[in-house]
């Protein structure tokens, strides 16, 4: 996803942290935090997936916005929802169930249910290029929204 091409009015920062658990971010949020943003975007947990009940995942989730809303008090943290996975079928359960304990709460949230199994990759758990552009579409109407 191109940063650039997110907002032409806001500065926007897309940083990858392929392969990272929710417990990960921890460590490699740190430097943009001191950067003090308005909003903080959170695409984890769908590593988690794979050896976490959905109960723990969304504990995490929440754990970590409550720890950067601390740390920043007026810093707003939108979590995103997990993508679907079709790699493997208790993730993809899992997936499902962290979706719907999102949507039931009363939090900031990116909706990427319109993210489907044709904007997977062959392997079934990574954005093909039409899952890329269809991201960048959820993350712009969300920033065109605050």
């Amino acid at each position: 996803i191109k940063e650039k091409r997110l907002s032409k009015s806001l500065n926007v920062n897309v940083r990858c942290f392929s392969g990272s658990r929710i417990s990960d971010m921890r460590h490699y949020i740190t430097p943009l935090l001191r950067k003090r943003p308005d909003y903080v975007v959170l695409h984890v947990s769908t590593n988690d997936c794979i050896d976490k009940a959905a109960g723990g995942i969304i504990s995490d989730l929440l754990q970590l916005k409550q720890e950067i809303e601390s740390f920043l008090l007026a810093c707003t943290v939108i979590i995103s929802t997990p993508i679907i996975r079709e790699d493997n079928r208790m993730a993809r359960t899992t997936v499902a169930d962290i979706n719907r304990i999102l949507y039931s709460l009363n939090i900031n949230i990116l909706n990427n249910e319109n993210i489907e199994e044709k904007h997977l990759s062959q392997g079934g758990l990574h954005l093909n290029d039409y899952g890329n552009k269809r991201m960048a579409l959820n993350i712009i109407t969300l920033l065109r929204n605050l």
